[in-house]
């Protein structure tokens, strides 16, 4: 399955981290364009209406969230958490984007 990205503003961000986390980031993104849909916990969470986060766990928390669109994983959002918990804000952006690619 291949993986896109909303806009190549979320892509640049990935730019933004150390290389660790780089190399973390990359192998999540191979997990997910191997297992698409299958992908579970601890690396994948659903969140509802089709959005899903793919989990950076480390000293930096990082959220993807992301949906399937036409055979392929969409990066919609990218979030460097600091609480347990997602902004609802940050959610719904999600869900907006992804109701714009229908």
């Amino acid at each position: 399955m291949q993986v896109e990205f909303f806009t190549d503003k979320i892509r640049k961000e990935i730019g933004k981290f150390d290389v660790r986390i780089q190399a973390h980031i990359d192998e999540l993104m191979i997990l997910l364009e191997n297992y698409g849909q299958d992908l579970r916990m601890p690396y994948s969470k659903p969140l509802g209406k089709g959005v899903f986060e793919l989990r950076v766990v480390g000293i930096t928390h990082i959220r993807f969230l992301y949906c399937f669109y036409k055979n392929k994983a969409v990066i919609l959002n990218i979030v460097v958490k600091k609480q347990n918990k997602l902004s609802s804000k940050d959610i719904l952006l999600a869900i907006k984007r992804k109701e714009l690619l229908a």
